[in-house]
């Protein structure tokens, strides 16, 4: 089985994430993307241990690339799949090379791909469409331990009041430039030890370790805590 997806919101997805990995090859296990299909929906994850991003798509959901709508219906219909869940972890510069790849102008962000993983190995595949050549992709991943950022993302679920709180700026400049704005950007400040949780509209949720932090005056812990 395969799952259609869009060339925009594929190519999205993975854009969303790559930004927040690990940047150098020295640490393999966080030099990647971790590309899963839970059965419903499609999820990129990546973290450099001073971030977190996790990016999703559902077959419902409504793109934003594209106007070769017909009243709302798309090229292929309907998106999605009936494949069984699977993960993968792709290096990040085999991640980076199905963007490059992949990529259209946003006119042509509609043009559906087929995307399959078996066992490690990732097929992406575009057929010849709309006068475009057929493309395939193969990159083979691997089945190696991801990092559980889902759970550490739960470890911060929660909301301290802070007098002052600093971020280096790189840090938290990909969270603007990197992902699609595809809803309001907001922040949830877990106190003087956790990071500061950011979600982005409904389908991308990550977190930030802050620079410093200074509780609220009177408060037991208003000495400031650096990282």
């Amino acid at each position: 089985m395969v799952i259609q997806i869009s060339t925009f919101d594929f190519t999205g997805l993975l854009a969303d994430v790559i930004p927040f990995s690990y940047p150098e090859d020295d640490l393999p296990t966080l030099h990647c993307v971790r590309l899963e299909w839970d059965g419903s929906m499609l999820h990129a994850l990546a973290t450099d241990l001073n971030r977190i991003a996790i990016s999703s798509w559902h077959p419902h959901d409504d793109t934003e690339a594209g106007d070769d709508r017909d009243q709302g219906r798309l090229p292929v219909d309907p998106w999605g799949g009936k494949d069984r869940p699977w993960a993968v972890v792709l290096p990040r510069p085999d991640a980076e090379k199905l963007v490059q790849v992949f990529k259209l102008p946003t006119k042509r962000g509609l043009t559906p791909l087929a995307i399959e993983c078996d066992h490690g190995h990732l097929k992406v595949v575009r057929p010849r469409i709309g006068g475009m050549l057929a493309l395939r992709a193969d990159v083979e991943g691997s089945l190696e331990e991801f990092p559980d950022l889902r759970r550490q993302l739960s470890e911060h679920d929660r909301v301290e009041a802070v007098g002052e709180i600093s971020y280096a700026g790189a840090n938290l400049a990909d969270f603007c430039s990197a992902v699609r704005q595809r809803g309001p950007l907001e922040l949830g400040f877990s106190g003087r030890t956790g990071m500061t949780r950011i979600a982005i509209g409904e389908r991308f949720v990550g977190a930030v370790r802050p620079a410093s932090v200074r509780m609220p005056m009177g408060s037991r812990s208003d000495t400031g805590a650096a990282f």
